[in-house]
């Protein structure tokens, strides 16, 4: 499906660092019907816990200078000793290997070398969730697909459903982002659908921070009346809705949408983090 990128959501999204890709690539197999992705697997650790502890386990963080050469590690890639996890840079590491019997210059165990392609399987993971995901730590945007409001916001909640497993917060603000900036976009004309809410509460459980953000998203910028013509609406969305705005009569701040939202915690709004 064609995508397109947009500026809005990038000013509001936190920056990354500088990209360190590495040299090992990741051939990913992705959902119940193994949908292929490939990404580096630095990035993708450098990004989410989860790929930390499932490929990298005992990686210490990369800060600091390299053993070999003394030089700060963060301006050029690095590899790692598989043993002790002490990092260096790749040409130090190569060169040191080479005139010291193949040895960790920190632990001295054998240097392991571990080939440029690995291959595995994330069948708990959405694969049109994951797609965002991959775009967005590529790119520091997320993807505008093409589709209606219901269809877009459908795909960025499996995204922020994947980006709750991945255990990145950084991801998860910026979907959020996205999702409050076409709730707007849609509120002037039908507006967002019950459907997005009935998949949110068909796929999460309680307590939960993606029903909490859409409950006040809906509370804050919802069309009203769009409950009227729905049949069967969840007994918990309407439970949640009436603690949303009882919650909302008591929050200090800003009265607009983006500054309620970041009073309730559920996005970081650009210059948030220097006051802290």
């Amino acid at each position: 499906m064609p995508v397109n990128e947009r500026g809005g959501v990038a000013r509001r999204a936190r920056k990354h660092k500088p990209l360190l890709f590495g040299g090992v690539f990741l051939r990913l197999l992705v959902g119940p019907h193994n949908c292929k992705f490939s990404a580096h697997e630095d990035l993708l650790c450098a990004r989410s816990t989860f790929f930390k502890q499932r490929f990298q386990p005992v990686r210490k963080p990369i800060s600091g200078d390299c053993a070999v050469c003394l030089q700060e590690l963060e301006m050029t890639d690095t590899e790692y000793c598989k043993t002790c996890g002490q990092n260096f840079h790749v040409s130090c590491i190569q060169d040191w290997v080479k005139k010291f019997n193949n040895t960790c210059p920190s632990c001295r165990t054998v240097w392991h070398r571990i080939g440029d392609l690995k291959s595995s399987t994330l069948d708990q993971l959405d694969p049109d969730g994951f797609d965002v995901y991959v775009q967005w730590f590529y790119s520091d945007r997320i993807p505008q697909y093409n589709g209606d409001a219901d269809d877009r916001v459908l795909r960025l909640l499996k995204a922020h459903i994947v980006g709750e497993t991945l255990n990145d917060a950084g991801f998860i603000n910026a979907v959020r982002t996205e999702i409050a900036e076409i709730a707007l976009e849609a509120r002037s004309q039908t507006g967002i659908s019950y459907t997005v809410i009935d998949f949110t509460y068909k796929h999460t459980h309680e307590p939960c921070r993606l029903r909490s953000f859409m409950c006040d998203l809906y509370a804050l910028a919802g069309r009203p009346g769009f409950l009227k013509d729905v049949g069967n609406v969840s007994r918990l969305f309407l439970i949640d809705m009436v603690e949303s705005f009882m919650n909302k009569s008591g929050l200090d701040g800003n009265p607009d949408v983006w500054g309620m939202l970041a009073d309730a915690g559920h996005i970081e709004l650009e210059g948030d983090e220097d006051k802290s």
